[in-house]
């Protein structure tokens, strides 16, 4: 995560539609554990809420619905809804 200030444990993010973010721990480098708040189910609104990362070079104002299979790794898992970052440019991923 990137913010214009230091983000703490116990910073409170807003998603909309009743959903925020809790961060609950920093790792470092960048990386935080955080904690999902929603009325229903966390993974629901993730699915809701969240776009497709598109690497860098693709620039396009808003994701196509089709970059859901196109930028899935190889090591994406169908039955857990797949990869939570888009591949790296020249990886192994096959586009469709």
């Amino acid at each position: 995560m990137r913010a214009s200030g230091r983000l703490r444990a116990g910073t409170r993010i807003s998603l909309g539609q009743g959903a925020s973010i809790v961060v609950a721990d920093e790792r470092g480098e960048g990386v935080f554990d955080v904690e999902i708040e929603t009325q229903g189910d966390p993974l629901a609104a993730v699915e809701a809420l969240g776009e497709t990362p598109l690497p860098p070079y693709i620039r396009r104002e808003a994701p196509d619905p089709r970059d859901r299979a196109w930028y899935q790794t190889v090591f994406a898992r169908p039955d857990t809804g797949g990869s939570a970052a888009a591949p790296p440019r020249g990886s192994t991923s096959l586009r469709r």
